[in-house]
């Protein structure tokens, strides 16, 4: 009898449990696809007559570009630190006029709240009950009602200004970003994945809702499938109108938030370098992993959606993942004129590096830092103001970092001003002779200079090593325990199989340059064939594993021997670059080796060298 009832028991429950699957398959309800009235829904269409084309050709190339000179104020607002206000790495940061919401990778994605004073509020807690983050998605706040939103699927939720919860809504289709707008909201999404029961409306990646969420109008059609890879917003708030963009989309949108009106704003032109539309249509069709090796092996440029926009300035990103570079141009938006690169020329005695704004409000820009060794410098600035300088007597390096404001001057100022323009046209009149007779002697003293700095280059890669393997070689390494990619614990010794004689490290950290990490792997992985990927282990230096994972992954490494390890005592960490060693199997360091990127045909010939030396004749004997 027992046995029956056993039995019956054990049935119902697999009933139960395969009725729970189907329901679940079931993402909305049919009232909830009712609700959103789609008969009714009208579409989007951009108006494209007054678009603006914005020439990027000219900064498709690794360049420097004065930054510091345009700065025309600066302002610090340091965050509170405390043990709950401890700041992950930040994902969005949005301002009012008196809190400030960073949204960070706390517990996979958190709320602090601060004051415009930087004092600290609250974190939101983490959990499953009312008002708990457990899997947050986006934030935005209503100006209107005074209201934090906060979206994790399939929820909205809503609190005061200071975080207090209040409520939560359901929603009937999922996103990734979301905007506060009169009587509404806007959302933007990748792609259909999810939302295929929006019908005809489903590759529409803009929707428009009522506060119920009733889809009043759809726009930017999306039909390819994306792999989610791209900035952490597409939605730029920028007083009475949304700036939108898409990722691989050249062109931003305009949506004034109060009349519905929506056009094309601008377009980006950098034709010269652009990956073909054609092949990243391939690429995207790849999984994740061939995705990101496809990118990192093609010398040209792509967009992702990274863009933001003040009162007077607006900033477009993009990226080249074969040089590991990502490239920002400022626009003044009153003279139309452009200054970028890759690498802003900043005084680190006037104002900290913050040429890489992370959001805007009004009039400023607003970027992120973290306080360093050497923030002392900064005392000398004749920019900042006292109480900006008292901040940074008080900082120490593990507070929480500062929001920097700064705004812009008018680029090329001078030509506002017409007696002035005409002044200078006169003189570069009375003087156009003499510009003309030295074009010549000035074009021959660049040659040579160019000829100079080049051998400078030489010159300093060939000492660089020189004393590298002189206090490196014959160091023996200690035996230490580090954590591979599978956070498995091992001796720095397991890495050597049997009858190995030597590998080869590639030494790196996060405070090392990109590019130059990018470089270093990349240069290597070029001689796998050669050197073997058993023969190869990649020694990172990152504050967390799962930033140290994220990097593998575009590096191109991830299938590698990796590991990440605080713990590596050797001279050549001095250098602050990454670096090659080799190490027999005892541990003892046979030959060291600084790659330069500004000296890529030497570094090829040095490693050919090495490669032959230490691996070819390994590979005959197999």
């Amino acid at each position: 009898m027992l046995y029956r009832y056993t039995l019956i028991l054990v049935v119902l429950f697999l009933i139960s449990c395969t009725g729970k699957k189907e329901r679940g398959n079931l993402r909305y309800s049919q009232e909830q696809i009712d609700s959103l009235c789609l008969d009714s829904t009208k579409e989007l269409k951009a108006d494209v007559s007054r678009i603006v084309s914005i020439n990027l050709n000219p900064f498709l190339k690794e360049k420097s570009f004065d930054f510091s000179s345009h700065v025309q104020k600066v302002h610090f607002v340091p965050l509170a630190t405390t043990d709950e206000s401890l700041i992950s790495d930040i994902y969005k940061i949005v301002l009012t006029d008196s809190m400030i919401y960073v949204f960070d990778d706390f517990k996979g994605g958190g709320i602090v709240i601060f004051n415009r004073e930087g004092k600290f509020i609250r974190r939101i807690k983490h959990g499953e009950g009312p008002g708990e983050l457990y899997r947050l998605n986006d934030i935005s706040y209503d100006k209107e009602n005074k209201e934090l939103l906060a979206y994790q699927p399939p929820f909205l939720q809503f609190y005061t200004s200071t975080g207090n919860y209040l409520r939560q809504m359901r929603l009937p289709f999922g996103f990734y970003n979301f905007s506060v707008i009169p009587e509404g909201y806007m959302f933007k999404t990748f792609d259909s994945s999810g939302n295929e029961h929006l019908g005809s409306r489903r590759d529409n990646t803009l929707l428009i809702t009522d506060k119920n969420f009733k889809l009043k109008c759809a726009g930017i059609r999306s039909s390819t499938t994306n792999i989610c890879y791209g900035g952490y917003s597409y939605l730029y708030l920028n007083g009475a109108v949304t700036m939108i963009t898409h990722n691989y989309n050249d062109t931003i949108y305009c949506y004034e938030n109060k009349t519905g009106k929506f056009e094309a704003a601008y377009v980006m032109d950098y034709h010269d370098k652009k990956i073909p539309d054609e092949q990243l249509k391939s690429y995207l069709q790849m999984n994740r992993r061939d995705f990101f090796k496809a990118l990192s092996q093609n010398n040209n440029y792509y967009f992702i959606g990274e863009y933001l926009e003040n009162n007077t300035h607006q900033v477009f990103f993009l990226r080249n993942d074969y040089s590991g570079l990502q490239t920002v141009v400022y626009r003044d938006k009153k003279t139309e004129k452009l200054i970028g690169g890759t690498n802003a020329d900043v005084s680190l005695t006037e104002i900290p590096a913050v040429a890489f704004p992370k959001t805007a409000y009004g009039d400023w820009f607003i970027s992120v830092h973290y306080p360093n060794a050497n923030d002392h410098l900064l005392l000398k600035s004749s920019i900042l103001t006292k109480e900006d300088k008292q901040t940074i007597l008080n900082l120490k390096e593990d507070d929480n970092p500062i929001l920097v404001f700064y705004q812009l001057d008018d680029f090329f100022f001078f030509f506002k001003c017409r007696f002035f323009f005409l002044i200078i046209c006169i003189l570069l009149g009375v003087n156009i002779y003499m510009l003309i007779a030295f074009q010549q002697y000035k074009k021959n003293v660049t040659i040579q200079m160019e000829s100079l700095l080049k051998g400078t280059d030489k010159l300093i890669s060939f000492r660089t090593n020189m004393v590298a393997d002189i206090e490196n070689c014959n160091v023996r390494l200690k035996d230490i325990v580090v954590r591979d990619s599978l956070s498995n614990i091992r001796y720095l010794s397991d890495f050597f199989k049997h009858g190995q004689k030597e590998i080869i490290l590639c030494r790196f950290s996060e405070t090392n340059c990109e590019s130059c990490i990018n470089y270093s792997i990349r240069t290597l992985l070029q001689r796998s064939n050669v050197i073997g990927n058993d023969n190869m282990l990649f020694l990172g230096t990152y504050r967390n594993n799962k930033l140290f994972n994220r990097q593998k992954v575009f590096y191109g490494i991830d299938t590698l021997n990796t590991v990440n390890t605080a713990e590596f005592q050797l001279p050549a960490e001095s250098f602050g670059y990454p670096y090659y060693v080799i190490v027999d199997s005892t541990l003892q360091v046979l030959k060291t080796f600084v790659p330069n990127k500004g000296t890529p045909l030497l570094d090829n010939e040095c490693i050919d060298l090495i490669c032959k030396r230490f691996f070819s004749l390994k590979d005959e004997l197999l």
